[in-house]
């Protein structure tokens, strides 16, 4: 297989955009809005470097962990800022304060989650809260190389098969790389999600939404520092935690 057009279980992690250095792979989605990739033909010069950066066709190495903790942050108030105890918040501002870069999900204006490059505590602020929705990693794996090439740690927090796309990615130059996998049962399209929503909320330039509140399940969407609209999940979400690679 010399590029990704035979890949039918694409994860949408983009990483081959990237990696194609004729820039001939090409975006859809389908009709739930879910990512997928496709190389032109025309274009593409048989490099096979879109395959060797794709989770779904270079399988990754499976370990077991060696141990397992349950922790959360000591500081109610910083700790309640969080979804899931602030483990993930704690790890980034260490790796801030050690000089490193983080990367991590936020939500963008308009109306866009994505993963985005973090080099101070203030901008860390985004990350936190559990956004359950398929986050964009468009241009990001390039940006991680980049810091690791120039000597950087980064800390990438994502879901497991989007570590396994970072850690294909930067394969050749990753010992400073550290990651954390949020376990998951699968990701809704950002498509999928604004279809659940009214169309002037999607459409209004909203600065802020949460999927949680507290340990209750709750979105809420803010604009102008007030909240815009709010509704309580339908039927029980499923559980989230961490793991850990270092």
């Amino acid at each position: 297989m010399n590029n990704i057009n035979n890949v039918h279980n694409c994860v949408g992690c983009l990483s081959c955009v990237d990696r194609c250095p004729k820039h001939c792979i090409h975006i859809s989605n389908d009709s739930l809005g879910h990512i997928h990739t496709h190389a032109e033909e025309t274009q593409c010069i048989n490099c096979g470097l879109c395959v060797k950066s794709c989770p779904a066709i270079q399988k990754p190495d499976y370990r077991k962990p060696n141990k397992a903790y349950a922790l959360w942050r000591k500081d109610d108030t910083l700790r309640r800022q969080s979804s899931s105890g602030g483990l993930a918040a704690v790890l980034s501002e260490r790796m801030i304060a050690e000089g490193g870069i983080v990367y991590g999900c936020a939500f963008e204006k308009p109306f866009s989650i994505k993963h985005i490059r973090c080099s101070s505590a203030d901008e860390l602020e985004k990350l936190k809260s559990s956004k359950y929705v398929q986050s964009n990693l468009a241009g990001i794996h390039s940006q991680i190389a980049n810091d690791l090439k120039n000597g950087k740690k980064v800390l990438f927090i994502g879901t497991p098969c989007q570590v396994a796309t970072v850690a294909l990615y930067t394969k050749k130059f990753g010992t400073n790389l550290f990651t954390v996998d949020v376990i998951c049962h699968g990701v809704p399209s950002i498509q999928l999600f604004k279809s659940s929503l009214p169309t002037d909320i999607v459409e209004c330039n909203i600065d802020k939404l949460t999927f949680r509140d507290d340990t209750a399940y709750r979105l809420k969407i803010y604009k102008s520092g007030k909240i815009i609209y709010s509704s309580f999940a339908s039927s029980p979400m499923p559980s989230f935690s961490l793991r850990i690679n270092l």
